[in-house]
């Protein structure tokens, strides 16, 4: 889909001062971009490599003030650059249309209007499906579950039983919504663990994207709870019971245990891991690796594992990499004495 530069500029919006009747007709890197791409500088680090794009034009932070090229200047090139791959059409996700001939809903299911089904989709007893919402090829919905409007259900994810999602959120492949939560006790009668029954449910709120190859335990008697506007990126474990707060974003291998609750706007880095029945204050960071084994006031940054605040960590990591020095002069000062004593 081409575009004139003026058409995309008055969706993307910026500073821009030069010819606005250029069409562009894709977006590519700066190294790649050919005449009529439109790039992005998304990081001033990469300043230099505008010395030399053959782009069109290229979308930079506000802070750029020239260039040898044709520049828009944008507060937020991240945004602009999701504007411009919408107006240009290029993240449109072709998708299932209508209900395919091979799919099975059982005879109690509901839909709203305009929901499309894949190939090979099953959808049990009980179950509702809301307005616009896409279910690709291969999804299994369990029995009473509910989903919302304009929500997207990739491929091979699979939603259990009495599960509850919002509206706009969507489910990338190979994702698992619902499974039995890890609960086990030993019995000493018997010398074994015996399964304790997982009779909760999942709730997912609004504007949740959910990435692939999540796992989302139900609770063990009401619900693990997923909060309006959060993001979990791909290969995350969040246990039974876990509640998370709005607008929260999870990295990938991130484990969270049961019981946890997670506050509103927390960030976490990749393959954090969370102890169960720990509470985590809103804007708490979290650092890649940081292992939580204790609750975390509001606010809070914390590093390291065991975590602890950015600060402290930072000085224990420091005198860390002193050690080989340290040591070298505690071994000196050990012969001294040693030599003093005879």
């Amino acid at each position: 889909m081409k575009k004139t530069l003026q058409e995309i500029l008055s969706v993307i919006g910026g500073t821009f001062a030069g010819n606005g009747s250029i069409e562009i007709k894709g977006i590519r890197t700066l190294e790649e971009a050919q005449q009529g791409d439109l790039a992005f500088l998304f990081d001033i680090a990469n300043l230099k490599a505008l010395d030399s794009t053959k782009a069109s034009c290229v979308v930079v932070p506000n802070a750029v003030d020239k260039a040898p090229c044709n520049i828009v200047r944008s507060e937020n090139v991240q945004i602009a650059f999701k504007k411009a791959s919408n107006i240009l059409g290029l993240d449109r996700i072709p998708g299932p249309k209508g209900i395919h001939s091979t799919a099975y809903l059982a005879n109690t299911v509901s839909l709203g209007t305009n929901v499309a089904i894949g190939a090979y989709v099953v959808i049990e007893e009980g179950v509702h499906i809301s307005d616009n919402t896409m279910v690709y090829p291969y999804a299994y919905i369990g029995h009473n579950t509910s989903i919302g409007k304009n929500c997207k259900i990739f491929p091979n994810v699979t939603i259990r039983e009495k599960c509850i999602i919002g509206n706009n959120v969507t489910i990338h492949p190979n994702t698992v919504i619902g499974a039995d939560g890890f609960g086990y006790e030993f019995d000493m009668s018997t010398g074994s663990f015996i399964k304790i029954p997982q009779i909760g449910k999942v709730v997912i709120h609004d504007d949740v994207e959910i990435g692939a190859c999540v796992t989302i335990d139900r609770a063990k008697i009401a619900s693990t709870i997923i909060g309006k506007g959060t993001k979990i990126d791909n290969l995350t474990q969040i246990a039974h019971n876990v509640k998370i707060g709005m607008n929260t974003v999870i990295a990938a291998q991130t484990g969270i245990a049961g019981s946890t609750e997670v506050g509103n706007f927390v960030m976490m880095g990749g393959q954090v891991g969370i102890r169960d029945h720990v509470k985590i204050g809103d804007k708490v960071k979290i650092g890649a690796r940081a292992g939580i084994i204790k609750d975390v006031e509001s606010g809070k940054t914390m590093l390291g594992e065991p975590a602890r605040e950015a600060l402290r960590t930072g000085k224990i990591v420091a005198i860390i990499e002193k050690l080989p020095e340290i040591y070298k002069k505690f071994i000196k000062y050990e012969k001294m004495m040693d030599d003093a004593g005879q």
